[in-house]
Order: structure tokens, then C-alpha cells, then sequence
């Protein structure tokens, strides 16, 4: 047979060469001078490269996206709170500006308004002899509701998405690092094979 090698020397040898040869163990079939032992060291070495490769466009692709919908996110919740300060400001300049007026203006609190959860639905419209302060104060409430929850869907657009990157693009992520290609061989079954 020949002279025994020293331990490590096959592990060692092909670590050069693939770092040698690069993506051609990925892209090229063996060299033809090769024997039947590193042909097989070439396949192998091929796959394990090409594994990593796609692996690594997975997880920036998931990185990416995930990216997205945290910055969209981001974008959102400043543009709410925006919005939710200019509402406020409006009518803080409305009411501010009303003329008082000596006349008695009290209105009767005997209306009932409902509004189911969830639902956008405006305030009951009063009749304007009831003071000044009731039109700009029912134009903000019903502005409010209806901001409030175009907000709440457009949120709970983005977590669904969000949700559905981790779940589906992580899991694919996962089974891409669980399961080798096809045909892979472990080096150390490799490295088993040429002892004997």
C-alpha cells in the first residue's frame, strides 16, 4: 500500500485545494488527473460551497425584507404620531379662537352614541345652536376614529407581514441549514473512507 500519512494530512490537503480551486469544486466537474477518492473530495466540496452560497442568499434576503418592514414601520409610526399632533393642535386653535358669548349655551347631555369595536363610525351630527365648541369638537372625534383605525389596519398589515417573513422565509431558512443537498456526504464519512 504505501506509506502510512500522518493524521490531519487528508483534512489539511483538501482544505488547500478548495480554497485553491475556489467555486470551481461548484462549478466544474473533477479534474481529470484526480483519483476516484478525490473526485468524490471534489463533489462533496462542490455541494458544501454551493450549500453555503445559497444559505447565505436566504439569510439576506429574510435580513432584507425584514429590514423593509421595520423601516415601513418605523415610517408609520412617526407619520401616526404626526398626525395624531396636528389633530390635536387643530383643534386646540379652533377652540381657542371661539368668541365667548354672555347668551347660555348649555346643552343637555342625554344623547347616547354607540360605536362598535373596531368600527370607524362618526359621532351623531348636533344641531349648531348648541355652542361653538360642539362643531370643531365632533369634526376632531370623528377625524380621530377614523385615523385611529386606518392606523390600527395599516399596523396590523405590517405585523402580518412580518409575521409571514419569519415564519415562511425563516422556516425555509432552517430547513436549508438542517437538510445538506442531495448527495452529501459528510467530510468526516470522507475522511472515514480513505482510512480504509
Amino acid at each position: 500500500m504505501g506509506l502510512p500519512r500522518p493524521p490531519g494530512f487528508i483534512e489539511a490537503r483538501h482544505k488547500y485545494l478548495s480554497a485553491r480551486h475556489g467555486s470551481a469544486t461548484e462549478e466544474s466537474e473533477p479534474l481529470a488527473g484526480l483519483s476516484a477518492f478525490d473526485q468524490v473530495w471534489w463533489r462533496l466540496d462542490g455541494l458544501s460551497k454551493s450549500h453555503a452560497r445559497r444559505r447565505a442568499e436566504l439569510d439576506d434576503l429574510v435580513a432584507h425584507q425584514r429590514n423593509a418592514v421595520t423601516a415601513i414601520q418605523g415610517r408609520l409610526e412617526e407619520a401616526i404620531q404626526s398626525r395624531r399632533t396636528e389633530m390635536h393642535e387643530r383643534l386646540a386653535r379652533e377652540l381657542a379662537a371661539m368668541q365667548i358669548d354672555d347668551q347660555d349655551r348649555s346643552v343637555a347631555l342625554n344623547r347616547v352614541v354607540t360605536c362598535r369595536p373596531g368600527a370607524a363610525e362618526p359621532l351623531p351630527s348636533l344641531l349648531a345652536d348648541e355652542g361653538p365648541w360642539v362643531r370643531p369638537i365632533l369634526q376632531g372625534a370623528n377625524e380621530w376614529i377614523a385615523f385611529e383605525h386606518r392606523a390600527r389596519e395599516q399596523k396590523e398589515l405590517l405585523a402580518s407581514a412580518s409575521e409571514f417573513i419569519n415564519r415562511h422565509l425563516g422556516h425555509i431558512v432552517e430547513l436549508q441549514s438542517a437538510q445538506p443537498p442531495s448527495g452529501f456526504v459528510s467530510r468526516e464519512g470522507l475522511v472515514e473512507c480513505a482510512r480504509d
